[in-house]
């Protein structure tokens, strides 16, 4: 439920076949972000959806929305790739990599109806103690590619 609004937004912003979102085209789609008049340096707009920081990714032209959220000693409420399955979106892990103990990235391989391919990535870590730092960001690349496949085994995290 935490990770519904996230996920509209980066459904919204998958682009059709062939489209390269524009900036304004992404602020309008994803509703509900809160752009702030100015971006953070190096991304291309900045904001907030809820308790999740938003951000537009790229170098003149936008190349992935994301969306990010840390707290210390929590436990990780977000889980926006099964809210995005739950949307209709079919996401398929192409390749993960365990960083350490609760810690690791997955890329997988999204398709949905009238959608160019996309690829979504996820970074998070759990804290391990009360006293750490936990995280999760999860993007949606807005290339119309899926991202390549590679290891999967042993990504417990």
């Amino acid at each position: 439920v935490a990770g519904g609004p996230a996920a509209d937004a980066l459904l919204a912003v998958a682009p059709a076949p062939g489209e390269r979102p524009t900036l304004e085209a992404i602020r309008q789609r994803a509703a509900g972000v809160r752009w702030a008049p100015r971006a953070t340096a190096p991304d291309l707009a900045s904001g907030s959806l809820g308790g999740l920081s938003a951000s537009v990714e790229g170098r003149g032209a936008p190349s992935a929305l994301g969306f990010g959220w840390t707290k210390i000693g929590a436990e990780i409420p977000y889980d926006v790739v099964n809210a995005m399955r739950v949307r209709g979106a079919r996401l398929v892990e192409m390749s993960c990599e365990k960083l350490g103990t609760g810690e690791g990235t997955r890329a997988y391989a999204g398709t949905l109806a009238g959608r160019a391919p996309f690829t979504v990535t996820v970074d998070q870590r759990t804290a391990p103690t009360g006293g750490a730092t936990s995280y999760y960001s999860v993007s949606l690349a807005l290339d119309g590619r899926h991202p390549p496949r590679g290891p999967t085994s042993g990504c417990d995290f």
